[in-house]
């Protein structure tokens, strides 16, 4: 999408956050996790997933102002995986939590990927 692109990669971490905590999505994403390490059958489009939502962000990530780029990793591709990462086990982790603690925990996942992206 066009726009501001940490703008963009603060609303994908919302969504994407709000997204993994809902319980049911926490725990069939922690059922095809398990399934995908255990099936090659499983394992193909689990990783194609992954792929495609990492090289959204990914895409994004390069769009970022100079100077704005972290100093590590500055590969866009591990930057956008490592967010995916920190999102989501963030968010499963209070995926059964009030909605309090999921708010917090979104907030501040936010500010953390605004400190990696140099905000």
């Amino acid at each position: 999408a066009d726009g501001d692109p940490g703008a963009i990669v603060d609303r994908f971490i919302a969504d994407y956050f709000a997204y993994e905590a809902r319980p049911e999505n926490a725990v069939l994403a922690a059922e095809i996790t398990a399934e995908a390490m255990r099936s090659p059958q499983i394992v193909g489009p689990y990783l194609d997933n992954r792929r495609t939502l990492i090289g959204a962000l990914a895409a994004v990530l390069r769009r970022m102002p100079e100077g704005a780029t972290p100093p590590c990793p500055a590969d866009p591709v591990r930057l956008a995986g490592t967010l995916l990462d920190v999102i989501g086990a963030a968010a499963s982790r209070v995926a059964f939590e009030d909605a309090a603690t999921q708010e917090t925990t979104c907030a501040t996942t936010r500010q953390v990927a605004a400190r990696l992206l140099g905000g």
